[in-house]
């Protein structure tokens, strides 16, 4: 008896039971291959064939009841391609004939000797082997359409005629994304119904690709699909031969990602399987247990296993989590059954564990391999559908507490759909079947014709609209919402409107609130006198913001004194008290106080749950102090627990914060009076000393000159001049007192001034001596002459005096330009850095002989007339003053 898995199952059938014998005998002596079962009965043979495992049926002709054909006829019934060899005796060219019509495997006449007995076993394996062959290219050609049709992306099979891609087949992948039926596509030019007309040079050099770049190639292209133009990376595949191939197509539209290229085996199930994108394994069962057969590319990259480390091994061995087994034995067992799995699972990837699609294609009939695991990574996809639905989530809860419904109308459905919250908002429930009329009807009677035509507007000319409207509820109350619509076009067709509905009936009562707080608080604004602003904001918290327990409370040495409180207030509390601050005997002094010195407001929602208050100090459950700055506290309460909303804090804060301008303004006003009250002060003793020094200063100092000329021309004395020079230092400063004094009592008069005439004619009124004047300027300025010509003549007689060291008519005084205005600069000693803050206050001088007011009254000029001074050193290291924002006139 022939084993191994190349062993043939013979049964002979002939009604000679010592010739069957002697035949098996002899075949399985020519072939040990043969395992020769033998039968004198056609009918017995037919059931060993339907019931056995038989490889070939070798039959005698000439039989009774059933020839050899007619036994023939039933094996074909029930095994179509099983091999059958006519051996008989009885032959002729008729019956040889026949056999070859009916479709006999092989035909083989008996004779003498025992050599036919090699040539029927030779007849025998090769009609076998020959059948093996057959049914596994046939399981072969199954797998490939099976792999075909079920492949989800769209796949498409061509032949070259010449340079236009003709279609042979296509999935169902790529009817339902390209739009075309198998039936409409197959024979015709791929490229006239999927290639834009922008992209038919590409194809066209694609195609020329297909035909010289076996097995294939990827690249990334734009195809017209039934949803418009999408991006695509193709995948070609191409026959050896390069008369065509299959082209495959992976939707990169959303997610752009590219698999690397694979390189295509030259068959079409390898190039279709090695070029498939997501990882995927072929497997068999040995012992019931799912290993893995061939592993493609993709499988290597995201698992880290290349081909020849994977084959053999069990598939859970490669990419199932150590604490995933048990959920991984359970799928193999509902894989075993037959059972298609398509669902989500955790597997250990090359970088760690991640989420994948799984998908299992069963091959029941092939006899190679029972299947193929595809796996999707799907992670960044899952994690993109967790954060959509956190974010989701989180909208539904702002829908909550905002108020905002949202809405959607299926214009050819005809159907209107509601969320949780437009029930409410219209005040009805569920069981609402809401419609666009009944929506409309929901609309305040003088509101509805505009909301009617937002949305006739919105569907015919797709323009949306964002309304605020009133809407009656059922239950006749009024409300304000913000009504928002949509279009949503589909091939230039408004197919749904969608929208959202938002209740504003508290903001609009609260803007009103607002408003008329507004409208109140602008007699705090008139008003001047402190007690009387307060009673003013309790009256607004008691009418305006509906606060009837309130009271102002302002500082005055160490207490919170109640100034004004609310009438039901009084009525209920009594006389207000006083807040101490030193030693308070009752906790809410330390309360408020703690308020009103940290700036902080405080709630209190109930005093009884509060550590820091005491309830039988007060009959009020709960309260708000809000601070005024440094002026006080405004204390709001009521005797119930909880009754002070968010609106009613919102609008006490407001109105604290124009109290407290108010009382800003007034306590502002009361010091700019009393400022007002000292200038004026100062100002009538600052005319009174200017009087002394204009009269009882300058008439005895004229006498005093006058009378030292006369001694000059009585007596030759050195103390003579010495008085002289005391006189005329004194002149100086009486001058130079009367020029500060004047600061601010008379307006600057600007007119054209020639700026190097000016300091020319200022050169001639000051003692130089042998001073030299350098003018480097012929500009004109906008300038007061007579206040400028006090500034220049101040800067030369300073730079004269104080001379290169101190020695007069060694210095040169250079006037020149800035960008933005003048400078005046001279060559002497200059000024130290730490002294240049101090040479333009009142008195300063290194001079004995000097006022020290002279660069003072420079300073004051220069601020006149809006200009910037500034002391730097010159380029000879003298002083250089600098004067910018000044005014020129241009030429």
């Amino acid at each position: 008896m022939a084993l191994g898995e190349d062993s043939i199952d013979v049964l002979h059938v002939d009604d000679d039971p010592s010739l069957v014998d002697v035949a098996a005998t002899f075949l399985e002596r020519e072939e040990p291959r043969l395992d020769v079962e033998t039968e004198t009965e056609p009918a017995a043979a037919l059931d060993r064939v339907v019931d056995g495992d038989v490889d070939c049926v070798v039959s005698d002709y000439d039989m009774p009841r059933m020839d050899g054909l007619e036994l023939f006829e039933a094996v074909r019934e029930e095994r179509p391609d099983l091999p059958f060899i006519l051996f008989t005796g009885k032959g002729n060219e008729a019956v040889a004939g026949e056999a070859v019509s009916a479709g006999v495997t092989d035909y083989l006449q008996k004779t003498t000797g025992t050599e036919q007995y090699g040539l029927l076993a030779n007849r025998i394996t090769n009609a076998v082997d020959q059948h093996r062959t057959e049914r596994t290219l046939d399981a072969e050609r199954r797998r490939f359409r099976l792999l075909f049709e079920r492949l989800p992306q769209p796949v498409v099979e061509i032949d070259l005629d010449g340079d236009t891609p003709v279609v042979q087949r296509v999935n169902h992948a790529f009817e339902n994304v390209f739009g075309y039926a198998s039936d409409e596509i197959v024979g015709e030019s791929l490229d006239e119904y999927i290639v834009p007309d922008e992209h038919e040079t590409e194809a066209t050099e694609m195609t020329r690709r297909v035909r010289s770049e076996s097995p294939g190639f990827t690249t990334e292209v734009t195809r017209r699909t039934a949803d418009g133009d999408r991006r695509f990376i193709l995948q070609n595949a191409a026959y050896e031969d390069g008369s065509g191939g299959f082209g495959i197509y992976t939707d990169v539209t959303d997610r752009r990602r590219r698999e690397r290229e694979i390189e295509r085996q030259n068959t079409r199930l390898s190039a279709l399987f090695e070029s498939f994108p997501e990882p995927t394994v072929a497997y068999a069962y040995e012992d019931g247990e799912p290993h893995v057969v061939e592993s493609n590319a993709a499988f290597t990259e995201v698992f880290g296993y290349d081909e020849s480390t994977a084959v053999g091994q069990h598939i859970d061995d490669l990419v199932v989590p150590p604490d995933r087994r048990d959920e991984a034995d359970r799928i193999d067992k509902r894989v075993k059954t037959g059972e298609a799995i398509d669902g989500h699972l955790r597997r250990q990837a090359a970088d760690g564990v991640r989420d994948f699609r799984f998908r299992n294609i069963r091959l029941p009939d092939d006899e190679t391999i029972d299947g193929y695991a595809i796996y999707a990574d799907v992670t960044e996809r899952q994690r993109r559908e967790r954060e959509l639905e956190r974010r989701n989530d989180l909208f539904r809860k702002a829908q909550d507490l905002a108020d905002v419904g949202a809405w959607e109308y299926d214009v050819r459905a005809d159907e209107l759909t509601w969320t949780e919250q437009v029930y409410d908002i219209h005040g009805v429930t569920g069981e609402f079947e809401p419609t666009p009329d009944a929506a409309v009807e929901f609309y305040h009677p003088e509101d509805r014709e505009e909301i009617r035509s937002a949305v006739e507007r919105c569907l015919t000319e797709g323009e949306p609209y964002d309304l605020e409207l009133r809407l009656v509820t059922v239950d006749d109350e009024e409300r304000w919402v913000r009504t928002q619509g949509d279009p949503q076009v589909e091939d230039g067709e408004v197919v749904r409107l969608r929208g959202a509905i938002q209740d504003l009936t508290a903001r609009k009562e609260q803007l009103s609130t607002v408003r008329g707080l507004q409208y109140r608080a602008q007699r705090l604004v008139r008003e001047r006198d402190r007690e009387r602003i307060a009673e003013i904001a309790v009256d607004i918290a008691s009418e305006a913001l509906d606060l009837p327990f309130a009271g102002v409370h302002l500082a005055n040495d160490g207490v919170l004194e109640p100034v004004a409180v609310t009438a039901a207030g009084r009525d209920r509390l009594g006389e207000a008290p006083a807040y101490e601050r030193t030693d308070p005997d009752r906790t809410a002094d330390r309360f408020n106080w703690g308020v009103f010195e940290s700036g902080q407001p405080a709630v209190v929602d109930d005093i009884r749950e509060h550590d820091s208050l005491d309830e039988t100090e007060t009959p009020t459950r709960s309260g708000m102090v809000l601070p005024l700055d440094a002026h006080g506290v405004l204390v709001a309460s009521s005797p119930e627990p909880n009754a002070l909303t968010e609106s009613d804090r919102y609008l006490a804060d407001i109105l604290a914060t124009v109290l407290t301008a108010a009382l800003d303004r007034t306590e502002r006003e009361r010091t700019l009076e009393e400022q007002k009250r000292l200038l004026e002060e100062r100002t009538e003793r600052l005319d009174e000393l200017v009087s002394v020094i204009s009269h009882d200063l300058r008439s005895p100092l004229s006498v005093a000159d006058g009378r030292l000329e006369l001694a000059r021309s009585d007596c030759d004395s050195e103390h003579i001049d010495a008085a002289v020079a005391a006189v005329d230092r004194s002149r100086n400063i009486v001058d130079d007192l009367l020029a500060l004094a004047s600061e601010g009592d008379r307006a600057v008069e600007r007119t054209d001034v020639s700026l190097a005439g000016l300091v020319r004619d200022s050169w001639r009124n000051v003692e130089t001596g042998g001073a030299t004047l350098d003018v480097e300027t012929d500009r004109t300025v906008l300038a007061d002459r007579s206040r400028l010509r006090q500034l220049i003549e101040n800067l030369a007689r300073n730079a004269v005096e104080h001379g290169a060291g101190g020695s007069e008519g060694s210095v040169t005084v250079t006037v020149g330009d800035l960008e933005e205005g003048f400078y005046v600069a001279d060559d002497g000693v200059g000024v130290s850095p730490d002294e240049r803050e101090a040479v333009f206050e009142s008195g300063y001088s290194t001079d004995e002989s000097g006022t020290g007011l002279g660069l003072s009254i420079v300073e004051q000029v220069a601020r006149e007339h809006g200009w910037e001074p500034a002391l730097v050193t010159s380029a000879e290291g003298g002083a250089r003053f600098e004067f910018s924002g000044v005014a020129f006139v241009e030429e």
